[in-house]
């Protein structure tokens, strides 16, 4: 597909965007199609709309139930995050094993309170136990 510069790629109204999104497997929803040809009557003449189209005519095109997958980027946030508790798990221990620093009265565990400290540091919005849940929920390694 021909574009004339990067931002066809990623503004819905350019047929260019249609490739890149079928490309990378994005869904494509009947109102991307809409705003395409409203933008560029000549969209219909091309294969790949006019199959979309058709798609689209024949009820094919719906949104997948469910919560979108974390993304790639999400991925690696939290994969730092993981790397930076344990590291952090490891200082307050070597803290609370040379006297610098004593164990709170019914406080919570090291873990739990390194995974509060990188939640509010990195701006996770979240608190340390939720913090750990995602982390745990999606696999991190």
């Amino acid at each position: 597909m021909q574009y004339d510069n990067l931002s066809q790629l990623f503004s819905p109204i350019h047929l260019a965007y249609l490739y890149r999104m079928d490309e990378e497997g994005f869904q494509i929803m009947p109102s991307d199609l809409d705003s395409i040809e409203a933008s560029q009557p000549m969209a219909i003449d091309d294969p790949l709309f006019a199959d979309y189209r058709a798609r689209a005519t024949a009820g094919l095109l719906r949104r997948q139930a469910g919560r979108k997958p974390i993304s790639h980027g999400a991925v690696a946030r939290l994969w730092f995050a993981k790397q930076e508790i344990n590291d952090e798990v490891r200082a307050i221990l070597v803290r609370r094993r040379a006297g610098e620093e004593a164990r709170p009265y019914n406080g919570d565990s090291p873990r739990v309170q390194a995974a509060n400290l990188i939640a509010h540091e990195y701006y996770f919005h979240c608190t340390g136990r939720s913090l750990l849940n995602r982390i745990s929920k999606e696999h991190i390694l």
